[in-house]
């Protein structure tokens, strides 16, 4: 009897090995099947853009630069107690466009799955706002272009496509995703790895677009009629201001740098190619090596030391700004739904929600209004930059001065992230203020949307309460802005 268990036992672990020897050949043969599909598939766009790049340039004339619209704002008003009692809320008249609800651009997929492989490669290291990246690259690669010509494109985006390259698309997307870059910052990076190979030449204009166009984004190549420079240029929704733009079947493009008028462009695309946003949905995740301590107090006793990464400050200094199809109301967005740094929660939000815990969501979110209106010094733009700018959240921290936008647009922030109520941004024509969405009857001057009622806070009217607004604009028609 034992001996027969033992035969058996010895049978069942062969057949369990043959059934696994079957399983791993069916997994293996499943996976040279995938590969060379992907291979086959990546090939076939590659050869298909590589031929229409092949094809004439077309010249195009560049429509007239989007100038960033002028904004005039009222300066800020101290808050005084009325000598009898508080007029009864009013409502508060707005407009609601569908293009002020701003949507959460998802990032584009490559072209097809990028894949690491075993092509000799050599490390390229650059310094990306303080933070130091490594890519491999091709051994010796070769990408020349002497003469822009027709066939130089094609033959030069057939090398590109090859298995070389690879291995280096591979670690651009995986920063991208590792560092948490916004488009633009996908860009400049792309801009800094080819420049580093290649040098300030056609040959990393052409390695940059041909990353970009990979990675899954609409872009075009374009020559100068009266030059032999190669130029790329980004597609997006949105309208860039003060930039050179050419429009083509409904896209906007915009040269990464300054360029001529006299662009011949190519009409090559891929399918499925996703346009640049301006939105920021995830805190960049550059070095940390240079922190500036700063402190904010407020008139209610908040007082609190925070640390700003200043890498972020130069990165936001550059950043590009406009709206789709002309509404203010996209552009606000942009800024007000950029998420804040993981410095700012780790310094600033712990002594905001050590001030605001136990009370009220009135209450807690009328200290943080305090905060807002009293910790900054307000100043217009015009005496201070000579121009209109826009905060993102981190800068209204980071500079000593600011105007009724940037209050607003750190107040929505706040109030998101520290109490978990919804915020829509009040856009009037010289002004903007919040009103925020309570989960209890909270008294004062008050909007409807979506059978929700929405209570007016305004960063700019200082030392007004939640349910203040400014007695100005009681009677003006506001646009409202949805944040996400």
């Amino acid at each position: 009897m034992k001996r027969k268990i033992i035969i058996f036992g010895i049978l069942l672990i062969g057949w369990q090995a043959a059934g696994a020897q079957s399983l791993t050949e069916r997994y293996k043969s499943f996976e040279k099947s995938a590969k060379k599909t992907y291979a086959d598939f990546r090939a076939e766009a590659n050869a298909r853009y590589a031929e229409l790049l092949g094809q004439p340039w077309e010249p195009q004339e560049a429509d007239s630069t989007a100038k960033e619209p002028e904004r005039q704002f009222d300066p800020p008003v101290y808050y005084e107690e009325p000598k009898e009692s508080k007029p009864a809320p009013e409502v508060i008249k707005y407009e609601m466009n569908t293009a002020a609800v701003a949507e959460v651009a998802v990032q584009p997929q490559p072209v097809s799955p990028v894949r690491e492989n075993r092509q000799p490669t050599e490390t390229i290291s650059i310094m990306f706002y303080g933070t130091p990246l490594t890519f491999r690259a091709p051994k010796l690669a070769e990408l020349k272009l002497k003469r822009l010509s027709d066939k130089q494109y094609s033959a030069a985006w057939q090398t590109l496509a090859g298995e070389e390259f690879d291995n280096l698309l591979f670690d651009c997307l995986a920063a991208r995703d590792k560092y948490q870059l916004c488009d633009y910052a996908y860009i400049l990076m792309l801009e800094a790895l080819s420049e580093k190979i290649y040098g300030k030449t056609n040959e990393a204009v052409f390695l940059k677009a041909f990353l970009y166009a990979q990675s899954g984004y609409a872009m075009k190549l374009a020559n100068s009629l009266n030059s032999n420079r190669l130029y790329m240029l980004f597609g997006s929704k949105y309208t860039l201001y003060n930039r050179q733009m050419y429009t083509l079947n409904g896209m906007h493009y915009y040269l990464t740098e300054e360029g001529p008028d006299d662009l011949c462009l190519s009409r090559a695309s891929f399918s499925n190619e996703q346009p640049f946003s301006l939105q920021i949905n995830y805190d960049l995740r550059l070095a940390n090596d240079s922190l500036k301590a700063l402190k904010r107090a407020s008139g209610m006793g908040i007082e609190s030391s925070l640390e700003v990464n200043e890498h972020l400050i130069d990165f936001y200094k550059s950043y590009p700004t406009g709206n789709i199809d002309g509404e203010l109301s996209t552009l606000y967005a942009v800024y007000a739904n950029a998420p804040m740094e993981k410095e700012i929660k780790q310094t600033l939000y712990p002594v905001l929600k050590k001030a605001i815990k136990g009370y009220s969501e009135r209450d807690a979110v009328n200290k943080l209004l305090n905060f807002v209106q009293t910790a900054f010094e307000y100043k217009f733009d015009e005496d201070v930059w000579g121009q209109d700018r826009i905060f993102f959240p981190l800068e209204t921290l980071y500079y000593p001065y600011s105007d009724c936008e940037d209050r607003s647009i750190l107040f929505s922030r706040l109030v998101r992230d520290l109490v978990g109520n919804d915020v829509v941004l009040v856009l009037y024509p010289n002004h903007l203020a919040t009103a925020v969405r309570f989960n209890t009857d909270v008294k004062g001057d008050y909007l409807m949307l979506d059978d929700q009622k929405y209570v007016i806070c305004d960063p700019t009217y200082i030392r007004s309460s939640v349910g203040d607004a400014m007695p100005k604009y009681k009677g003006e028609t506001a646009q409202l802005i949805k944040l996400q």
